[in-house]
């Protein structure tokens, strides 16, 4: 993910960047492989996010909704 997010702030393409880090013994298919699961976890992450926000969303929504009625109902 730390290798993801140095590519993506550097503004290297990934050619570039995998032969900027070849000095540190790595080859290029695992530094490819490496940003391109990076790639995945990130991706994944923002799912889960959306779906969090989601169901808090619908918590909310259902609590204003449940209040809104016991206000009603109180009148």
């Amino acid at each position: 993910m730390a290798m993801l997010d140095a590519k993506t702030s550097s503004g290297m393409s990934e050619e570039v960047f995998t032969a900027s880090l070849a000095p540190f013994g790595l080859s290029k298919d695992r530094l490819v492989q490496c940003l391109k699961l990076g790639q995945v976890v990130l991706d994944r992450r923002k799912a889960d996010a959306a779906e969090r926000e989601e169901s808090f969303r619908r918590v909310v929504t259902e609590r204003a909704e449940s209040n809104e009625s016991r206000n009603l109902a109180g009148l």
